[in-house]
């Protein structure tokens, strides 16, 4: 049972490395945010063929998120999506 005034509940956050929001590690906190990132993870691992968390990467870039931040500011994100999705997606042109 939860009181109404309760705001936060406390519970044990079970995660995989990569999918979560780099701003829980300072707040503690999930936010609909950190849904949204964990999404974005996963399409950056279905648009790249990657793993979210990579030893092989720069340092700066070792989660998938950040590796992909550093291509679109070097504007080659096309660099790193995956050949077959670049080849599906102009067959459907």
């Amino acid at each position: 049972m939860i009181s109404i005034e309760d705001t936060h509940i406390t519970t044990v956050v079970q995660w995989t490395f990569g999918y979560l929001d780099p701003e829980y590690f300072h707040t503690s906190q999930l936010t609909e945010k950190s849904d949204v990132y964990s999404f974005g993870v996963v399409l950056l691992e279905l648009l790249t063929g990657q793993k979210p968390l990579s030893s092989l990467r720069p340092d700066e870039a070792k989660s998938l998120a950040s590796y992909f931040v550093l291509f679109m500011e070097k504007d080659r994100m096309f660099d790193i999506i995956d050949d077959r999705v670049i080849k599906e997606g102009r067959k459907s042109t």
